[in-house]
């Protein structure tokens, strides 16, 4: 099933933890799970598995993230990974 996955790193619904998907196949939106740590202006990477890792940012506080979680296509799930050395927000990953 192809799927646009849309970051939303700039809007505020970064701050609730959901990402949403369309599905194109079904011509719809939805949600992609609730991330474990809302972030927003966080680096997010595409990787070859089909997954997505999400790393960096800040959170509703305003406090920079070092954390970094992966989501499952498979499973709707976002789960915690190994978190960055020095936290940051506003940079690329690819």
């Amino acid at each position: 099933m192809r799927q646009l996955f849309v970051s939303t790193a700039a809007l505020a619904i970064a701050f609730f933890g959901a990402q949403p998907v369309f599905a194109q196949v079904q011509g719809q939106w939805t949600s992609a799970g609730t991330m474990q740590s809302a972030r927003e202006f966080d680096a997010q990477a595409r990787l070859s598995n089909g997954s997505v890792l999400a790393i960096g940012g800040i959170d509703n506080t305003g406090a920079v993230l070092g954390s970094a979680e992966i989501y499952s296509p498979a499973d709707n799930n976002w789960a915690l990974t190994g978190s960055m050395a020095s936290a940051r927000q506003l940079f690329d990953a690819s």
